[in-house]
């Protein structure tokens, strides 16, 4: 029988097979065999129990019964337009258990296809690869609520003897799920006192965390439930700032780290792509926050002011209509756009997977409006946690669902005492995690983010940045001053060919002479396969594509 609180998690037997979703983010609403070894899907919208039709994206569903070497044919026939559908290099992911546990993706033909009416079918084939084991498929690598749970108990016993790990209930979801908040740091950065307890939130009874004394680095994630790639960048950041190597710990021996794992745990149970389980886009909701609407939203930004040495804001989210990882940051005066953009420019010299020329520092990115439910940016985290407090390093990091190779090369590292190149890796343990094929992916993307704000702080003992062609920060951020005076024509285009004035009048005549590095060319949208960036060349694909409005963006913060 159909739970009409959760319509995308059902249970549906044809012949001798089950298709099923009855399991957090799972969503499959119906399945109907259509002709021999054919079968027609429909999956849910987010929050269609409360009428809505929005996003109709996210899938996630088993079938049970089915026998070595037979053959399926799979039709999901109400999808939303959606642009890597129609892109010969996007393919779901399936995975057997318990023979083939991996997340992968699928590697035969795909057809997309638009059938009116608002609705798109997508198809794909599968042959089954063992006897009487659950074969999965999802829309990207799923990471439920549960097993983020799973994974957090997991990297709290990898910390280190000489930091902490600190874990605690925030507040409770409107369901009734943990938010969980992480506090890591060694243990020396902490006053003896603990912090107090902020009416309504922190429902348990264990202690607080104790005070910190360093700067603080804020991370949250998953506020958009279908966005995994968020949460296995996350894995990463925690696997690279629990590790014993000195890079670890520089990072918990100069910051302390308050971690939100998931900000939008209903919605990631019940199948959501990016909404609530109201049908709310909680990262629009941080002007004025309800406790009883948006009880998640509301936790962590009374947290958050709570906190008086924040140092950096790092919001996880992932994308799927540009070729690589970048991020979303403000628009700031101009005197002090180098301090804020030079933080994407070193994630882009620490990582080869991330573009510096795709981030987005515009005044419209703080403004621009949901085409779904109309609401502004300015009610995303980023731009109220930037106009609310002040704090520059406030960004979106948009990461990738899947990258097949990297995209630039990357300066070598140098230790800064001894002048010699740094070769010590970090060890991975990804024991009792999900597993999934591009995991080394999301690790070194992890490793950029951090080692970026250890090159902001200037606190890396072992950087990238002296052989890169920038040698200093102070070079690094006069060709982003620069850059941002060409964007706004302060400057001509040809400044990196000599020596160029400062605008204002104090400095006139003092000329600077900027780094030679010339401007990356930023990718066209309509040229560039969006999540991946190749595809083998035996792969086959057949699609009726849908071309939107010239130049339309889908990336949606």
């Amino acid at each position: 029988m159909e739970d009409p609180e959760h319509p995308q998690q059902t249970i549906t037997a044809i012949d001798n097979l089950i298709f099923f979703s009855n399991f957090d983010s799972g969503n499959l609403s119906k399945a109907t065999k259509t002709s021999s070894n054919t079968y027609e899907l429909e999956i849910s919208p987010d929050a269609s129990s409360k009428g809505f039709s929005s996003y109709r994206t996210w899938f996630f569903f088993g079938i049970r019964g089915l026998k070595k070497g037979t053959y399926l044919r799979l039709c999901i026939i109400n999808l939303s337009y959606l642009r890597p559908w129609s892109s010969p290099t996007y393919k779901p992911v399936w995975r057997c258990v318990p023979s083939h546990s991996e997340w992968q993706r699928i590697v035969t033909e795909t057809i997309f296809e638009p059938i009116g009416n608002g609705y798109n079918k997508f198809t794909w084939t599968f042959e089954a690869v063992a006897n009487d084991n659950d074969h999965f498929f999802a829309f990207a690598p799923p990471y439920p609520y549960c097993d983020v749970m799973k994974s957090i108990s997991i990297f709290e016993k990898m910390c280190p003897g000489d930091s902490t790990f600190h874990r605690e209930s925030l507040i409770r979801s409107l369901d009734g799920r943990d938010i969980e908040l992480i506090t890591i740091s060694n243990k020396s950065n902490f006053s003896t006192e603990r912090e107090d307890r902020i009416h309504g939130l922190f429902p348990s009874s264990g202690s607080r965390c104790f005070k910190a004394q360093k700067p603080i680095i804020f991370i949250s994630a998953r506020v958009h439930p279908g966005e995994t790639p968020a949460s296995y960048l996350l894995d990463g950041i925690l696997q690279v700032l629990l590790s014993p190597d000195t890079r670890g710990t520089s990072l918990r021996s100069n910051f302390v780290f308050k971690i939100i794992p998931i900000l939008n745990p209903d919605g990631v149970y019940r199948g959501n792509f990016r909404v609530d389980q109201n049908g709310i886009n909680l990262n629009r909701c941080y002007i004025e926050p309800s406790i009883m609407e948006h009880p998640t939203i509301y936790a962590a930004k009374w947290y958050f002011s709570y906190l008086h040495n924040v140092k950096f804001y790092l919001d996880l989210h992932a994308h799927m209509s540009k070729r690589s990882c970048f991020l979303f940051g403000n628009y700031l005066p101009l005197e002090k756009q180098p301090d804020n953009q030079v933080y994407a420019k070193l994630i882009e010299i620490n990582t080869p997977y991330f573009e510096f020329s795709e981030c987005d520092f515009s005044e419209k990115s703080m403004s621009a409006k949901d085409p779904k439910d109309h609401h502004s940016k300015e009610g995303s985290g980023r731009v109220a946690f930037y106009q609310n407090f002040g704090i520059i390093h406030t960004y979106t990091i948009e990461c990738s669902y899947y990258m097949l190779r990297p995209l630039h090369n990357i300066p070598p590292t140098i230790n800064m005492k001894t002048g010699r190149k740094f070769t010590e890796s970090i060890v991975y343990n990804s024991s009792g995690l999900i597993s999934v094929h591009n995991r080394a992916f999301f690790n070194d993307l992890a490793v950029g983010v951090l080692m970026a704000i250890l090159d902001v702080e200037q606190c890396n003992s072992n950087s990238r940045l002296p052989l890169s062609e920038f040698r200093t920060l102070e070079s690094m951020k006069e060709y982003i001053r620069a850059r941002a005076m060409i964007q706004n024509r302060i400057l001509s285009k040809n400044f990196s060919r000599g020596e160029v004035k400062r605008p204002d009048k104090t400095t006139a005549d003092k000329p600077t002479t900027l780094p030679k590095v010339p401007l990356r060319k930023i990718h066209k949208l309509n040229v560039v396969s969006p999540i991946f960036n190749s595809v083998p060349q035996t792969l086959h694909h057949k699609a009726k594509v849908v071309i939107g409005p010239r130049g339309k963006s889908l990336i949606r913060e």
